[in-house]
């Protein structure tokens, strides 16, 4: 099972900008994926399948900004 997303991409999902930090594939072989965004100067990270995401997400851009918990 190979992503279609790629680490660090930009998406809108739910009219807010996200970006993917991290990818698995989970033991049923479904792609997974985190997004998240800063607020607040908090990450905020959630997890669901990259097909899930992908249904409700637009691509933005290629490269992001990279969010690290705790980084301000």
């Amino acid at each position: 099972m190979s992503h279609q997303t790629e680490m660090w991409q930009v998406y809108l999902y739910q009219d807010v900008e996200v970006t993917v930090i991290q990818q698995w594939v989970d033991p049923f072989g479904t792609a997974m994926l985190r997004f998240g965004l800063t607020r607040d100067g908090e990450v905020l990270a959630v997890g669901m399948s990259e097909t899930e995401f992908l249904a409700e997400a637009t691509f933005l851009r290629a490269e992001g900004d990279e969010l690290v918990e705790g980084a301000r």
